[in-house]
């Protein structure tokens, strides 16, 4: 599975962001076979919310997206590049 990101204004901050895992709980089946939630990264200062997901393509991502309600600006992939430090190696996908 390739990564994306999903990019989210959230101008109700930090509850507006936390609604996609809420969501994700209560729709399971369509989230489970096709997308898988990495990480989520809240910027307060823009009331923007950035999703890291794990997904066959960028419109199965929209697809859940869309089945979950979940409003969003864009979904592009993305390339997971580690600190040196973590040891860990690169990797594109699973």
């Amino acid at each position: 599975m390739d990564r994306f990101l999903i990019e989210q204004y959230v101008g109700d901050g930090w509850d507006g962001a936390s609604d996609l895992t809420e969501r994700l709980a209560r729709h399971p089946g369509a989230w489970i076979e096709s997308v898988r939630h990495i990480r989520s990264l809240f910027v307060p200062a823009d009331d923007s919310c950035f999703h890291v997901v794990a997904g066959a393509s960028a419109e199965a991502v929209r697809t859940v997206m869309e089945q979950i309600e979940i409003p969003f600006e864009r979904i592009v992939p993305v390339v997971e590049i580690p600190s040196k430090r973590s040891g860990e190696p690169r990797r594109r996908g699973d």
